[in-house]
């Protein structure tokens, strides 16, 4: 075991060992790894190439990270950009700001925590993907092949929880849960399930097949003519709750025989019947639950 000094602008590799290396400044710097388990922090960006060892990488600024399929932990130390690509192991990952995380291997499975930033998330096995418990106004996700974007709204510091989490199934099977926040979930071209959490919180149908079961609410649910298509049911509506159907009104979707109520349950099919929405166990809609404006 060897500790390596790194200074900004300089490209190093350091072999199959497992190392401690420091990379300073000023500037970024490239560190090669191979096979070893290493422990990395930089205080001033850079890229690291790992192999398939079981690394720890802290990175203070941007950066780049590219590991293999080792079980790694990686942490973002500060705002900063960064862009991490793992393989197929079971990495733990701390996001602080804005990152943008790819999980190549179909047999990974990650946790990724996120705090304050704008996250992109592309995973190819599994993930499951937590909120920083005061910092974060994210909920939780599980992912299962898929992409998820999360962009958060919030005053800063230490009340980022008190901001808005917008979550987007972009495709694949995910899983989203809402927190103490308010979430504005939207539905991508998969399989998606939005759980709402303690806050108001508004769901938007994608193109796929949604499952949308509200927290305590009062929430919005909307379904808009860009996706157009797939199945969503909606699981606990409830008097008090608002369903924007593209701007029809329910004197509009009934004269068109668009609405029909079999076993307790509304059904609402719009375009032709290639977009259906269900009301489970939730009979006799009204106009002031049926809005024609976006809440």
């Amino acid at each position: 075991m060897a500790f390596v000094t790194v200074h900004g602008g300089q490209n190093v590799s350091i072999g199959n060992q497992s190392d401690t290396v420091t990379v300073y400044g000023p500037g970024p710097a490239t560190v090669h790894a191979g096979t070893g388990d290493s422990y990395f922090i930089y205080y001033d960006g850079g890229k690291a190439a790992v192999g398939n060892g079981n690394n720890s990488i802290y990175m203070q600024g941007n950066g780049t990270i590219n590991a293999g399929s080792g079980n790694n932990n990686i942490v973002e130390l500060n705002w900063a950009n960064d862009t991490i690509s793992v393989g197929a192991g079971n990495d733990n990952i701390w996001l602080w700001s804005d990152a943008k995380v790819t999980e190549q291997g179909a047999g990974g499975n990650d946790t990724i925590h996120l705090a304050v930033g704008n996250d992109t998330i592309g995973v190819q096995g599994h993930a499951t993907v937590v909120g920083q418990a005061g910092w974060s106004s994210f909920g939780s996700a599980t992912i299962a092949g898929g992409e998820l974007v999360v962009k958060q709204s919030h005053p800063g510091g230490n009340q980022a929880n008190i901001g808005t989490s917008y979550d987007s199934a972009v495709g694949g099977h995910i899983t989203m849960m809402g927190g103490a926040a308010p979430t504005e979930f939207l539905g991508g071209t998969g399989t998606t399930v939005m759980l709402g959490g303690s806050g108001s919180d508004t769901f938007q149908g994608g193109s796929g097949h949604d499952t949308m079961t509200g927290g305590t609410g009062p929430n919005a649910f909307e379904f808009v003519a860009k996706d157009a298509g797939g199945h969503h049911v909606i699981t606990n509506f409830t008097s008090g709750d608002q369903l924007y159907v593209e701007g029809l009104s329910l004197s509009y979707l009934q004269s068109h025989n668009d609405i029909t109520t079999s076993g307790g349950n509304t059904t609402i099919n719009i375009d032709g019947g290639k977009t259906s929405i269900v009301l489970q166990g939730f009979t006799g809609l009204t106009s002031s639950e049926v809005i024609t404006h976006k809440p």
